[in-house]
């Protein structure tokens, strides 16, 4: 290096190392910039998740149980117990039919805040106790929409116009998210442990003109496949076909329920949600109906 470089290297002020200076200082101004715009952006997409959340919450709280006050996930996203289960009294087993817990649901009010609003899924105690929606026209739309139609997590509990809206199809399949905070269906998870799946056995649905009670009978990992598209239920043998791939599944961490009666006459719910070690797979969980009541 010769006198000439070691004088631009070495002398504070002169005028190149005060270009690199500011060159530096609007880098570190930039960085901070873009640090605090995600910050907010995060601020405010936690705050609008815990907003939709809440909507659900003052909506089953009005309904009669509030299941989430004690809810079965905790902080960390990790099933820690069953929840808040349904008494003998609400849940009594006679022949292959449940008596279904009561709620109180306001159709009307609920038509008010989203007319997509056609059931209500309550699963006692695993803090499932949502409305399920269906959009007219498009089938992903409550994947990252919200109650009030605003866009993002967690989005709503839903059904595609595949599945018709009075339960009689064979396989109605019900998608929700797996939120990190313990919230729509991540307790669904908990279905993997032995225990967890004995003891919350029944889910129930909810129509302003009936209450269908099913009882879980599947709980398994699954590929991301679209189950309405890709396996044929048009008739009994195909339907048979696709019961007995479920019964084939017996991975480690699968549950399925000894004596179940499920065959090609009986109409099932599938509940589906995301997994997290998995990006293309999903988890199911899958009842057969066991009982109907007409209100």
């Amino acid at each position: 290096m010769d006198l000439k470089d070691r004088i631009k290297t070495e002398i504070p002020n002169h005028p190149k190392n005060k270009q690199k200076k500011r060159f530096y200082i609007i880098l570190l101004v930039m960085f901070a910039v873009a640090l605090a715009v995600i910050l907010v952006l995060m601020l405010r997409t936690r705050q609008a998740q815990k907003n939709a959340q809440e909507h659900f919450d003052a909506l089953a709280a009005r309904s009669g149980t509030d299941s989430r006050s004690s809810n079965p996930a905790g902080d960390d996203g990790e099933v820690s117990g069953t929840g808040t289960e349904a008494s003998e009294a609400e849940v009594e087993a006679f022949g292959i039919g449940v008596e279904a817990p009561e709620k109180d649901l306001d159709w009307e009010a609920l038509h008010a805040e989203n007319r997509d609003i056609y059931a209500w899924l309550y699963i006692p105690g695993t803090g499932v106790d949502y409305p399920i929606l269906q959009h007219p026209e498009d089938d992903t739309y409550y994947l990252e929409h919200n109650l009030d139609g605003s866009q993002g997590y967690p989005g709503c509990v839903y059904t595609e116009r595949l599945n018709s809206k009075d339960f009689v199809d064979q396989n109605t399949v019900i998608y929700g998210h797996n939120m990190d905070d313990g919230t729509m269906f991540h307790t669904l998870l908990g279905y993997r442990d032995k225990n967890f799946f004995e003891d919350n056995r029944y889910a129930f649905i909810y129509t302003p003109e009936r209450i269908f009670a099913y009882d879980i009978f599947a709980a398994y990992e699954s590929g991301d496949e679209h189950i309405l598209y890709t396996y044929g239920f048009a008739g009994d043998s195909g339907f048979q076909e696709y019961l007995d791939m479920i019964f084939r599944s017996r991975d480690a961490g699968a549950r399925f329920r000894d004596g179940a009666e499920v065959d090609d006459g009986s109409r099932i719910i599938t509940l589906s949600t995301c997994l997290d070690t998995r990006p293309d797979g999903r988890y199911l969980v899958q009842g057969v109906l066991v009982n109907e009541k007409i209100l």
